[in-house]
């Protein structure tokens, strides 16, 4: 079964979004990825009047899904890693620390914020 450009693109922003559904560490991510690229060059080869057979398509796909996984995967969980200080400093800046002591860096303990419990850690270096 040949799969046209517009069905690479619709199969992979369906495996795009099963990313936010079910966390699978990136996999989904880069297979969907794939999948676009796979139909973005397939739409483009067919724009210009080609044709692209089964088994290209299908390397397109694996060579790409490969290549996003070799070297993609780390850099950007090093990006989300030195960035995610800052996402609770800009949703969370009214939390109440519900327990007595001071938490102490690394260390988790309770908080709240309008009126619901949570279970905070202590990112920073200080208490």
């Amino acid at each position: 079964m040949q799969l046209i450009w517009w069905q690479w693109m619709v199969i992979g922003l369906i495996v795009l979004s099963l990313e936010v559904l079910i966390p699978a560490d990136f996999i989904l991510i880069f297979l969907g990825l794939a999948a676009v690229i796979t139909g973005g060059i397939s739409g483009l080869v067919t724009l210009c009047g080609g044709s692209t057979s089964n088994s290209m398509e299908f390397f397109i796909y694996g060579t790409s899904a490969v290549l996003l996984f070799a070297f993609a995967k780390k850099p950007l969980k090093q990006y989300l890693m030195r960035n995610r200080k800052n996402i609770g400093t800009e949703l969370f800046n009214d939390f109440v620390i519900i327990e007595k002591e001071d938490i102490q860096p690394n260390e988790f303990g309770r908080g709240s914020t309008r009126g619901t419990g949570w279970k905070i850690r202590n990112l920073s270096e200080e208490i």
